[in-house]
């Protein structure tokens, strides 16, 4: 269990996943639960897992609460490098859990002929992303436990008692079926 305060938990793997012209299709499962918190606030923390494009600041995520799912498609606002400006955030809900700690199947396919991010939960089709900005060469795979609560007056406002149990599967890549 991870005990939210600033700067939250983010494990990455040492070796990217490249991406081939033909594309790539990532698979994971992915569980939460959400402890002394409302279960259905991404604020109040979450588990995620992370595909990571440190090149261009982008992130594909896969996310669960005790209640929600999601994926994230995100360039990062990152202060001297990603001005806020060119910044932005697709955030699609996926299915709900019927229990705390349900764990819940994550796709991902990247096509970059294609431009194209899609995701599903579940075999729920979430996300479909298409004009992705840039060309991206590899993806770092990450777990992480986190939450949205911003710092304010330079201080931390993480910290209300909650905590995050995550569930983590294995990683799963391969290519694209034509």
């Amino acid at each position: 269990m991870q005990i939210f305060d600033n700067p939250k938990h983010l494990l990455a793997c040492k070796d990217p996943i490249p991406i081939p012209d033909e594309g790539v299709l990532i698979e994971t499962s992915l569980g939460a639960e959400v402890l002394r918190a409302p279960e259905d606030s991404w604020d109040a923390g979450f588990a995620s897992f992370n595909l990571m494009d440190f090149e261009h600041g982008l992130v594909l995520d896969g996310l669960a609460t005790s209640r929600r799912t999601a994926i994230l498609f995100e360039r990062l606002h990152i202060p001297g490098v990603i001005p806020d400006e060119p910044a932005w955030t697709a955030l699609a809900d996926g299915p709900l859990s019927p229990k705390p700690g349900t764990v819940h199947d994550y796709r991902f396919l990247y096509e970059p002929k294609a431009r194209r991010v899609q995701g599903w939960i579940d075999g729920v089709p979430v996300l479909d992303f298409r004009g992705v900005p840039f060309r991206i060469n590899s993806f770092l795979p990450g777990v992480g436990l986190i939450t949205l609560t911003k710092i304010r007056d330079g201080k931390s406002r993480s910290l209300r008692g909650q905590g995050v149990a995550g569930t983590f599967g294995p990683v799963h890549t391969g290519r694209p079926a034509l």
